[in-house]
């Protein structure tokens, strides 16, 4: 069996590659961490139940999400058990994916800063 690879939100931000999978319970995706447009939302009891849709090949890269990492470790786990071959997890969940893009975005504007500073 495989086991599952644990990638950080810098590692995967601007990448359509892989097909993420939120499995966070539904009302936490309107909260202060809403799920991210390009992920479809399985929550984990119903991806434990009745698993992924069936659109969802069992060699499609996956990315599992939840808020810090733990849930979607869980549930990365099951699907290799289960016969998904290229099982991925959010290192930290949706806390590390907006610390690091608040980061990233940080970053930006101080380049930008110093770039008007230098002209």
């Amino acid at each position: 069996m495989s086991k599952v690879v644990e990638l950080r939100p810098e590692h995967v931000m601007g990448t359509h590659t892989l097909t993420m999978i939120d499995v966070r319970d539904h009302d936490e995706l309107r909260g202060q961490l809403p799920k991210l447009s390009r992920s479809r939302h399985v929550a984990l009891p119903e991806l434990i139940e009745a698993g992924l849709p069936g659109d969802i090949k069992r060699d499609e890269p996956l990315l599992m999400i939840c808020r810090s990492g733990a849930r979607s470790r869980r549930a990365a786990e099951h699907l290799l058990r289960r016969g998904y071959t290229r099982v991925h997890n959010l290192t930290g969940g949706m806390i590390a994916w907006y610390d690091t893009q608040a980061t990233l975005e940080t970053e930006v504007t101080q380049r930008m800063t110093l770039q008007e500073l230098a002209e």
